[in-house]
Parts: structure tokens; C-alpha cells; sequence
């Protein structure tokens, strides 16, 4: 009698529909860099669901095991540091949760390409192990074929709503193992539901070749004749992307990807790009945005807008200042271009159309993504207020309705970091806004602080105090970010400003590159308006306002040089520093930061700590079934009673043969099975044995005495005998039952 053997390649096929779901969100994520961790979220999903199938373990326990990887692995990706030895730590897990949280804020608010990094890659990775564990259980356990397909087709349609650029390739890719993994399922079920008397020797499946071929001729044909079929590049019914954007001059929505997400890259990019070229009678910061809300983590822009700029309400000194730009390479992202222009603009560019403002921090805004060569003109006025003038300002009331925003500070803000800002301004005797803002500029610029590029970007919950209290290490977006932080603790209205420094002058302009690309805060005083500080180290220059009047010195004031928590901090009235732009992208000459190497490179360590986090978790979830046996037959060897500890003896003989692919029917008799059956399944030499234990069964059932212990003992002994004659037989023989005996994922068919 011929039988069939099943049609591996459906589970396979899934897991390809997975990852093509995966790949779709490289119209969401910017780069590449997190495709290997979605291929992991992808595939353990997978892993786990055939596991549970084979071993037929309880939804519950299913799902406690999808939750407690998922969480682990998306740690591990997440968090990068938050684990020792591949362990999570407890800040670990406390930025973790905190990356979650703030999931849904990023789901509603963020736009796209989004940098894959905190809640926008763990809100990703999450969403794809949800899906592929939906389609496998469906798949497994509902025998459900085109059910394993919706969670991804739900998937894949909310990352086409969200996606933005080049869809074609992505969605021929998801229609192409959408189709294989139907062809693949359909002849798993025609496989499976042969009769015994059709089922011959292995033959092509027309059904594949013609289904294959029918497959690559309407992907083919769709992604090449449906761009050009009428209507398809027709606008939205619903354009969600530009509800409440405003129309003519109303107010409206910036949609628009902050400057600062890709401020690291920017300063390390090779070779470094031209930018712009500005005209201008003087050097100025061309500043692009200022975000004002802070969530403890991050820096972002509120996002309303307006058509127009309102005169600035400040009555001081300044000094006006035209300028002429010439994009070359300054591109937008997420649709939109901040135009760089020194604070304050007075007006958006008359020559160029379509430029919205953000009024509160003169932003301006223009939508698209590709405006190489654009020419624009822009008149400022910058504020040049006198050191009294700024040492005079009275403190901002915190109930200041339009300064709110710019004082605010989350819940949860850490309070070390809060009682160091209190520390700063209490040891340097500042009593004015002015000389707070000092101070802070100064302590940040002192040892133990140090400007490194290498430094990547961290959002997580604890970067603040990671910065200020263990590495003491970053570049200009770390530096500006703690300023702000400890500004807005101690009362100060502080903002962030995201541009780039002067360049280099040349006969037609001041040229400005990817190595100027630089941030730095700013911060409000009552009467005066903002003004821009340099906390960064190694990244001065001479129209930093802690230096209103361009001398290339720290404003003098009444402090004292003082010692906070072992770093020198000069006050204001100490030696004056010289402040000069840092020359190229690198660190600054002098500048140290290469710490002693402990033999192993951090990543290797993160490797290994990984691959034995792994190994761990694998022994735990194959090593529960073995474990469970062994209490069990612990408890039925002990049995007080005698007839108790045959019969398991007997069960656990039925279970090893099971192991080794010798299945009892539940239609035979214990003699029936033992005589007949498991000979002509591979018994071998274990046959004997089990005839014995299958008398020893059934007397234990029907004969009207009890057992002795005699027979129990007799019975278990017998069992040890079986158990060394199937662990005898050919190794060859055994592997390829274990190989067969591999969890793998199965279609059920009804019937």
C-alpha cells in the first residue's frame, strides 16, 4: 500500500508572506538597517507556532510563550543597553516600557520615513510578531488557508495607509508570496487528501507549473500596465495625510521630518556634501526649526502653522540682516523642507510659493521633498541685546500662558537631573535667568563633558541621566538637549534649535556643509525675547549669544569659580574663553575618547550574550516537555499502589514507543498491539519485552487480584529493558526519527 508523504513547502511559504510584510515597511522605516531584526521578529513567531503544534500545548501556554520572546527579542533590539550578559536590567525594562508607551503617541503623530529606533521600531516589530503568530496559529490550529493571509493583508494595508514613496516593488513582492503560499497550501490539501489507492510514485503538480506561471504573469502584468491605467495616479477620495492643513491662509499642520533625527549622520557623512551657499553681510546661525515640546526622551515641533509671520513684540535692539540662499543639496524629508534663514525672519520668501510659518519660533515650512536649486531671499532681524540688558530680565512666571509650552517638563522627569540644575545654579550664586543660563552653559563645557560624533542617538527614557551622570560623552544634540532640560527645571523657558552654523566664506557666499549641521538652545527672557546659548563643547563660535556683543568671550557676571560633583565649572566671571568652530567632522584635535578595551569589543560581548540568551530560552521551551515526562514517571514508579505502578509502567511504555514512531491504535488490545503492531512498525528487539508489560497491563485490568508488588517491579524492569533496546537500534535509523519528529508547522485539513 502506497502512502503520500505531505507538502513541506506551506509553512515555508508563509513565513516568505511574512517577511514580504516586513519588507513593505521600508516604505515607514527609513534605512535598512532594521530589516535583520524584523527577519528575526519574523521568523521566531513562526518557530514558536510549529513548536506549540507539534507539541500540542494549551493556547495559554502558546501564548505565554509569544510573549515573553517577543518582549525579550524586542529588548534586546530596542534597548540595546538595557541588558547585561543578553539579561534585561532593570532601566532596561524601565525604558522599554517607556518606549511602549509612547507607541501610540508615534503611531498618531509621527511622520514617515520614520527613524527605526524606540517606540517607532518597537510599535514595528511588535506589529509584525503579531501577525505572523496570527497567521500560523491560524494556519495550524483553524486549518484556516486564506485566514493565515488576513492578518498580513491587514497589516500590509495599514502599512500602505501610513507608507509613503515607491509602493510597485513592495506590493508585487507581497503578491507574489501571497499567491505562493495559496498554490503551496491547495497542494498540501490535494496531497493530504488522497486515498490510498492514488497516492504512487511522486510526479510534477500541473496545478503548481500552471499556478506559478499564472502567478508570475499577473503580478508581472499588474505592476507593469497598472500605473498606466486611467485614474491611477488620480488623487485620494481622502487624503488623511493633509486633514487639517489648512487651506489659504488658515492654520494648519506641518508634516514634516525634524532636522535633528538625522543629525549624527549628517555630521559623519563621507564625503560631506555642499549643502547651500548663503549671501549675507555677516555670519549667522541659519537656523531651521525650534522644537518646544519635550516629552523627557525627545524634542519635537508643535505642528501648527499659519501663512504669515506677526511682527516680533520684543522692543529691543536689533540688528537686520538680508540673505540670499542657493540650495544644492539640502533636500526635504517626509514631504516637506525646513528653510534654513537666521532668527528672526521677518517675513517668509516673496519669490517662493507655497512657504507656511510656525509664528511662535518663526519657522518656515515648504512642502515637497526634492528642491535642489531653489533660490530664495530672506530679511532677519537678529536681537543684540547689551549683557545688562540681559542680566536685568526678570524671571518668567510659570503661569505665562504663551511661554506654557516651553516650560513644561513631563511627570515624570527624573529628579536627580532636576536636583542637579538646582545644584548648578545654587554653587554658582546665580540669581538671574541670565546668569542660570550661564552657569548651565559653563558646567556643560567643563571636564568631565566631552564632544564625541561616535555617540549614536538615544531616545529611550534614561538618555538624559545616561548623558549627565556615566558617559558624559555626545555630540551637539546631547549638549542642547541636557541644557534644555536643566534650563526648563530651574524656570528658564528653553527650546531647541536645529540648523547650522556659518560655513566657510568664500567670494560668492558662505558655503555650509554637512559638517556644520549642528543644534543648540535657546532660551526666553521677559522683555528681550529668545536667545541662543552654546553648551556644546569644541563647537564654538563668535555669534553665540551667551556672547550678545561678538567679543569671543563668556558675558562677565558676579559668580564665582565653583565645583559641581567634580567637574570644574568656571562661572561667568572667570577667564575668558575663546570660542571657535570645530574644524571638520571628527572630534576636535586633543580630544580623547577611546576608552582602555576590556579584550572583547562591546558588540562581540552583546553577540555572545545574545546567542546564550537564546539557547537559554530554547532549552526552557524544548527541555519543558522532557521535564514533565520525567516528573511524571517519577509520580507513577512511586505509586503507593501496585496496580497504579503497572499501568504506568505500561504508559510509559506506550509514550516511548510513540517517540520512536511506533504508534498504538486505540482500536487494539494492549496483547494485540504488542504481538501484531509494534513488530511490524520497528519494535525489533524491544518486542519482547513489551509483550510482557502488555500481560503484565491487561492482568493488572481485568484479572479479579491485585498486582504484587513483585509484578510492579517486574513490570518496570521491563521497561528499562525496552527503553535500551530501542536506544540500541541503528544510529541512522534514530536520527532520521528525530529529524522527522522537528517541529514543523502543519496545515490540518477537516476530515
Amino acid at each position: 500500500m502506497a502512502t503520500t508523504r505531505p507538502f513541506r513547502s506551506a509553512p515555508i511559504a508563509l513565513a516568505a508572506l511574512s517577511f514580504a510584510t516586513a519588507v513593505a515597511l521600508t516604505r515607514v522605516l527609513a534605512g535598512g538597517s532594521w530589516l535583520w531584526a524584523a527577519a528575526v521578529c519574523v521568523a521566531l513567531p513562526h518557530g514558536i507556532g510549529a513548536l506549540a503544534t507539534r507539541r500540542e500545548w494549551a493556547g495559554w501556554r502558546t501564548a505565554l510563550a509569544h510573549t515573553g520572546v517577543a518582549a525579550l527579542v524586542t529588548l534586546w533590539f530596542v534597548v540595546p543597553g538595557g541588558t547585561v550578559v543578553g539579561i534585561p536590567t532593570a532601566s532596561g525594562i524601565g525604558d522599554w516600557l517607556h518606549a511602549l508607551s509612547r507607541s501610540v503617541h508615534v503611531l498618531r503623530t509621527a511622520i514617515v520615513p520614520v527613524p527605526p529606533v524606540g517606540p517607532a521600531l518597537l510599535l514595528s516589530l511588535i506589529a509584525l510578531w503579531a501577525a505572523a503568530a496570527a497567521s500560523q496559529w491560524s494556519a495550524a490550529r483553524l486549518d484556516g488557508v486564506l485566514g493565515a493571509i488576513v492578518p498580513q493583508l491587514a497589516l500590509f494595508i495599514a502599512i500602505g495607509a501610513l507608507g509613503r514613496g515607491h509602493y510597485l516593488a513592495t506590493t508585487m513582492l507581497w503578491a507574489a508570496a501571497a499567491i505562493a503560499f495559496l498554490l503551496c497550501a491547495h497542494l498540501d490539501r490535494l496531497v493530504r487528501a488522497r486515498t490510498w489507492f492514488q497516492a504512487g510514485r511522486a510526479h510534477p503538480s500541473r496545478l503548481a507549473a500552471g499556478g506559478v506561471i499564472a502567478a508570475l504573469v499577473a503580478v508581472a502584468g499588474a505592476g507593469i500596465v497598472g500605473p498606466y491605467l486611467p485614474g491611477s495616479g488620480a488623487a485620494p477620495l481622502l487624503d488623511y495625510r493633509h486633514l487639517g492643513s489648512g487651506r489659504n491662509n488658515g492654520p494648519g499642520t506641518i508634516s514634516a521630518i525634524s532636522p535633528l533625527v538625522d543629525m549624527r549622520s549628517e555630521l559623519n557623512r563621507t564625503p560631506v556634501v555642499e549643502l547651500f551657499v548663503v549671501r549675507a553681510a555677516a555670519a549667522a546661525r541659519w537656523r531651521q526649526v525650534a522644537l518646544d515640546d519635550f516629552d523627557g526622551a525627545q524634542w519635537t515641533l508643535s505642528q501648527v502653522t499659519s501663512a504669515t509671520l506677526p511682527p516680533d513684540s520684543e522692543p529691543i535692539a536689533t540688528q537686520p540682516l538680508d540673505q540670499e540662499y542657493h540650495l544644492t543639496s539640502l533636500g526635504g524629508a517626509g514631504g516637506a523642507l525646513f528653510l534654513p534663514a537666521a532668527y528672526r525672519a521677518t517675513a517668509a520668501p516673496a519669490n517662493v510659493r507655497g512657504v507656511r510659518t510656525v509664528a511662535d519660533s518663526a519657522t518656515l515650512v515648504l512642502s515637497g521633498d526634492d528642491h535642489t536649486g531653489l533660490a530664495y531671499q530672506v530679511s532677519s532681524d537678529i536681537p543684540a541685546p547689551t549683557v545688562a540688558e540681559l542680566d536685568a530680565s526678570p524671571q518668567v512666571t510659570p503661569d505665562n500662558p504663551t511661554l506654557e509650552r516651553t516650560l513644561s517638563l513631563p511627570a515624570d522627569f527624573p529628579a536627580d537631573v532636576t536636583a542637579l540644575a538646582q545644584r548648578i545654579v545654587r554653587t554658582a550664586r546665580a540669581s538671574t535667568p541670565y546668569s542660570k543660563a550661564i552657569a548651565i552653559q559653563s558646567y556643560l563645557r567643563a571636564t568631565p563633558f566631552r564632544y564625541d560624533q561616535t555617540i549614536p542617538a538615544d531616545t529611550s527614557a534614561h538618555a538624559l541621566e545616561h548623558f549627565l551622570f556615566t558617559t558624559h560623552r555626545g555630540f551637539c544634540q546631547q549638549f542642547a538637549g541636557a541644557f534644555g532640560a536643566l534650563a526648563r527645571a530651574v524656570g528658564l523657558p528653553t527650546r531647541l534649535a536645529v540648523g547650522f552654523l556659518p560655513g566657510t566664506l568664500q567670494t560668492d557666499g558662505y558655503h555650509v556643509t554637512t559638517r556644520e549641521a549642528h543644534a543648540w538652545p535657546e532660551v526666553y527672557f521677559s522683555g528681550i525675547g529668545w536667545i541662543d546659548f552654546e553648551p556644546t563643547p569644541q563647537r564654538f563660535d563668535t555669534t553665540s549669544p551667551g556672547d550678545p556683543n561678538g567679543t569671543g568671550q563668556i558675558a562677565p557676571s558676579t559668580s564665582t569659580p565653583t565645583t559641581i560633583r567634580g567637574a570644574t565649572t568656571t562661572s561667568p566671571s572667570s577667564t575668558p574663553v575663546t570660542r571657535r568652530r570645530e574644524q571638520g567632522p571628527g572630534l576636535s584635535p586633543g580630544l580623547t575618547v577611546a576608552q582602555p578595551g576590556s579584550g572583547i569589543a562591546r558588540p562581540a560581548i552583546d553577540v555572545l550574550a545574545a546567542i546564550a540568551v537564546l539557547a537559554a530560552i530554547a532549552l526552557v521551551l524544548l527541555g519543558g516537555p522532557s521535564a514533565a515526562r520525567a516528573l511524571r514517571r517519577f509520580r507513577r514508579s512511586r505509586a503507593p499502589v501496585a496496580r497504579t505502578r503497572v499501568l504506568g509502567a505500561w504508559a510509559e511504555a506506550v509514550e516511548v514507543l510513540a517517540l520512536h514512531d511506533i504508534a498504538r491504535s486505540p482500536a487494539r488490545t494492549p496483547v494485540e498491539f504488542a504481538m501484531r503492531d509494534a513488530p511490524a512498525l520497528g519494535a525489533g528487539a524491544a518486542g519482547p519485552a513489551l509483550i510482557v508489560l502488555a500481560r503484565l497491563s491487561t492482568a493488572a485490568l481485568y484479572a479479579p487480584e491485585d498486582p504484587s508488588d513483585e509484578d510492579a517491579e517486574t513490570a518496570w524492569l521491563q521497561l528499562h529493558t525496552l527503553r535500551a533496546a530501542l536506544h540500541e537500534q541503528p544510529r541512522r535509523a534514530r536520527w532520521r526519527r528525530r529529524v522527522r519528529r522537528m517541529p514543523r508547522p502543519r496545515l490540518r485539513t477537516a476530515g
